[in-house]
């Protein structure tokens, strides 16, 4: 069967199905593509990994419920923390904050961090979401649109980027002469009156994982959200003409995750509920 991934056919004997959104992230066993086995490992441990383990997402998937490796819960854990010039281990749990001390091997009671001030590092790392977009982008586009997507789009680009080093391939000049245009939760493009702050809204109105596919003349643009965060979204140059335009692609095709059936709908069916919620909570307010 054909993989997205690596462009070939790979035989039963060397293949699995990926998780496009792994279940960790607010997948679900619906939503998957076949997949060389060595890329799939490749994708879970560096690509789609980095996501799960990014501090920032941390949050929304433990309040997501969502469930992880080994079937456990999400919980913030914060390595580095000082207090009193001495290093701690801070868990965000559901029910309470424990703090972990280093030194003695012992949780601290309440009365011994409550009011005092901490200080934490944490990294961020910059591509994370770049790579989670153009893994996303092969994976979900080769899902709803099949053939057609790779004949519409070149996925060089988008494979280099999700498996080769980021910093190499700005370098190389292939993203740019590509002419792939990306906006993460920090672009100036995701904040208030950019042309992603829509679609981040819409990302953001849902506590569920979201993917958002709207194909345009020129260019097709992916739209990702994970437990109710924005994560970014992508535009990539494509030959759209023959893509599904009606019914359920109406304006778009929306991909609605998680636990349980996904759902399926057009986006402009999408951009009708969030308006019916917006005004329903207006008048709530009223």
């Amino acid at each position: 069967m054909y993989c997205i991934y690596t462009d070939s056919d790979v035989p039963k004997e060397l293949g699995n199905f990926d998780h496009v959104f792994p279940l960790s992230l607010g997948g679900n066993n619906q939503f998957t593509v076949w997949c060389s086995k060595s890329k799939n490992s490749v994708m879970g441990s560096e690509v789609d990994g980095a996501v799960v383990n990014d501090p920032i997402f941390k949050f929304p998937l433990r309040n997501s419920g969502l469930k992880g490796h080994g079937h456990n819960t999400h919980v913030p854990r914060w390595k580095r923390v000082t207090m009193d010039g001495r290093l701690y281990q801070v868990e965000y749990r559901m029910d309470r904050i424990v703090v972990w001390d280093v030194r003695e091997k012992r949780e601290l009671k309440p009365e011994e961090f409550v009011g005092k001030e901490m200080t934490a590092t944490l990294k961020i790392e910059m591509h994370t979401a770049v790579r989670f977009l153009t893994k996303v982008a092969l994976g979900g586009g080769h899902f709803l649109y099949g053939d057609q997507f790779a004949s519409a789009v070149d996925c060089a680009p988008l494979r280099e980027v999700t498996f080769l080093d980021l910093e190499a391939s700005k370098r190389s000049g292939i993203i740019a002469k590509s002419g792939i245009r990306v906006a993460d939760r920090f672009h100036p493009d995701s904040l208030n009156g950019g042309p992603a702050y829509f679609n981040r809204v819409l990302c953001e109105s849902l506590r569920r994982s979201l993917f958002i596919a709207i194909p345009s003349r020129n260019s097709i643009t992916f739209a990702v959200g994970i437990a109710g965060m924005f994560l970014g979204a992508i535009d990539i140059p494509a030959d759209t003409k023959d893509f599904p335009l009606g019914g359920e692609h109406d304006l778009g095709h929306v991909l609605v995750l998680g636990p349980g059936k996904m759902r399926r709908l057009s986006y402009r069916a999408l951009v009708m509920e969030f308006d019916e919620a917006f005004k329903k909570s207006r008048k709530a307010i009223s």
